[in-house]
Order: structure tokens, then C-alpha cells, then sequence
């Protein structure tokens, strides 16, 4: 048998095992939606420190990448867009300037919030995954 010839011999299983872990990603979402919500709530409340921000930044990181993986493209392109977004913010933050005043966490709160709203509607997800 050839090397090619285990290849296809292997795919299904390749492909159900895909496919599952795909399945554990959408079950995930409405997680990840809820953890954002925390994390902005708490950027809102306490502008001081930017551990929300940054666990944003890797929440988001990681659905894109995951997104792409499981061919959610639209859903990644949109979740780098907003990881793009706070990656930008938190490389603007110096001495001078440590943390998010309070018209650009409103600017981003609309834009993560219009991404979630967008995934909810995408993926039909109910109300209290917000």
C-alpha cells in the first residue's frame, strides 16, 4: 500500500474529527459572546486597567483564527477586523496616555457590540447569548 493509498485511507476519520471539532466551536460562541460582554462591561466600569483589553484582543485572536480553520471565513474576517482594532488601541497606549479615555471605549464598544450582534443573527443564536 502506498503512502497515498493511507492517506485516503485516512480521511474520513480526518474529516469526522473535523467535523466534531467544528461542532465544539459553535457550541462555543455563545461563550465567547457572553466573556466579551464581561470584558467590555468591565472596560466601561474601571478604564484603568487594560487586562479586559488585552483578553479581548485573544479572545478575538482566537476566533478568527478558529473561524478560518472551520470555514467561517466571513465570521474570522469580521473577528480580526475587531482584533486588528484593539491591537491598534493598545499599541497607542504610552506613558503619556495609559489608558482608553472614554470616547474611543465608547467607539469600540459600539464596534464590538455590532460584531456580536452580527454573529447572533449569523449563527441563530438566542437572546440571552448576548
Amino acid at each position: 500500500m502506498s503512502s497515498d493509498d493511507d492517506i485516503n485511507a485516512q480521511m474520513p476519520e480526518v474529516m469526522e474529527a473535523l467535523r466534531a471539532l467544528g461542532e465544539v466551536f459553535l457550541a462555543r460562541i455563545p461563550g465567547y459572546l457572553l466573556s466579551m460582554e464581561d470584558e467590555i462591561n468591565k472596560i466601561q466600569s474601571d478604564n484603568s486597567d487594560n487586562t479586559p483589553l488585552e483578553t479581548l484582543h485573544r479572545q478575538l485572536h482566537t476566533i478568527a483564527g478558529s473561524a478560518g480553520s472551520f470555514g467561517y471565513d466571513e465570521f474570522g474576517k469580521r473577528a480580526r477586523q475587531c482584533e486588528r482594532r484593539i491591537n491598534d488601541l493598545l499599541k497607542s497606549l504610552n506613558a503619556e496616555r495609559p489608558h482608553l479615555d472614554y470616547p474611543l471605549i465608547a467607539e469600540l464598544n459600539i464596534e464590538l457590540h455590532e460584531f456580536m450582534q452580527w454573529t447572533q443573527v449569523q449563527f441563530k443564536l438566542p437572546e440571552t447569548a448576548k
